[in-house]
């Protein structure tokens, strides 16, 4: 169908619905219209007052939880420790539990696999770092 008048209507920042109201067709009609235009090179579609911004899509932005700046990866790990000829090396982690409130500090030494867990009841950075801070005091006395 035809539409001469709807791009007057769509020049005032009508919605689809208020232009299909004033003319005899559907709303679905004017959005189609404003699609065709658009395909075209034409601006019709900008001026549709329910054209909302894009929003991006989840998996396009970059997650910004839980980065630890300056981080080593295991990749950087020196040669001697990977070999766990010595003990005395340990490596940390913490697992979170569902509902992401408490958390497991993790404490294992390489060589002789041995592990310490310590539960947090709210993962928070002070209460995580109190933890391995109270590992890191019981191995230095021991």
């Amino acid at each position: 169908m035809c539409m001469p008048q709807n791009g007057v209507y769509l020049g005032v920042q009508w919605s689809p619905e208020q232009i299909a109201h004033q003319l005899p067709l559907c709303h679905e009609s004017v959005y189609m219209h404003g699609y065709v235009d658009k395909a075209k090179g034409g601006r019709l579609q900008k001026d549709l007052r329910s054209q909302t911004p894009r929003r991006r899509r989840c998996l396009s932005r970059q997650d910004r939880r839980g980065q630890i700046p300056h981080r080593r990866t295991f990749v950087e790990r020196p040669k001697h420790i990977e070999a766990r000829e010595q003990v005395g090396h340990w490596v940390g982690d913490t697992v979170i539990w569902a509902g992401h409130q408490q958390a497991i500090v993790t404490s294992v030494e390489r060589k002789i696999v041995y592990a310490k867990l310590y539960k947090v009841i709210v993962k928070s950075a002070d209460l995580v770092s109190q933890a391995i801070n109270t590992d890191s005091s019981l191995l230095a006395h021991s």
